[in-house]
């Protein structure tokens, strides 16, 4: 049975859901300078779940979009509330998420258990040369000190690549 995080991160890039976020805490003085270098529409360009890569198909590939402390994974009911701590190393990240679960009516997505799933992440993150990484684990398991997810450790790696460049996001 896969991890919270891995169900959590196959829901948010492969199933249909509505998210509301929590409150979290607040970010430091260079998570704030990265939360601006952030902001604009991204596109995932790698997933590795557990050690094992995801074939990105489109639906996996849908823009998504950084506004304020805001992650929007492709409509308004879609989203997450990120904080960034930037004075770490490596910068750690931590993310609050409410899903509603529902399964594909057609059954390419099963789930099982529908309804509201409340999931916390935390992981660290890096942004670099127009990418942004994130290495991330459920809030029960230790945060992660490296960018890969070695088989059975359950840390899910995701890569995004800049669509939009609103100034140096470098």
């Amino acid at each position: 049975m896969p991890s919270h995080l891995n169900a959590c991160l196959l829901v948010l890039v492969c199933g249909p859901i509505a998210v509301n976020a929590q409150q979290a805490p607040k970010h430091d003085k260079i998570g704030k300078q990265d939360l601006k270098r952030i902001q604009g529409t991204w596109l995932q360009s790698e997933l590795i779940l557990d050690g094992v890569s995801q074939q990105l198909d489109s639906r996996k590939k849908s823009p998504q979009t950084f506004s304020g402390d805001r992650w929007e994974f492709g409509n308004e009911t879609d989203f997450a509330t990120l904080v960034l701590r930037g004075s770490t190393r490596p910068k750690q990240v931590d993310i609050a998420v409410t899903l509603l679960v529902k399964a594909s009516r057609d059954g390419t997505f099963p789930v099982f258990k529908e309804g509201i799933w409340n999931i916390r992440l935390k992981g660290i993150y890096k942004l670099e040369n127009g990418k942004l990484t994130l290495a991330l684990v459920d809030e029960n398991t230790e945060r992660p000190k490296k960018f890969e997810s070695p088989t059975g450790k359950s840390v899910t790696l995701i890569q995004f690549q800049r669509v939009d460049i609103p100034g140096d996001d470098g």
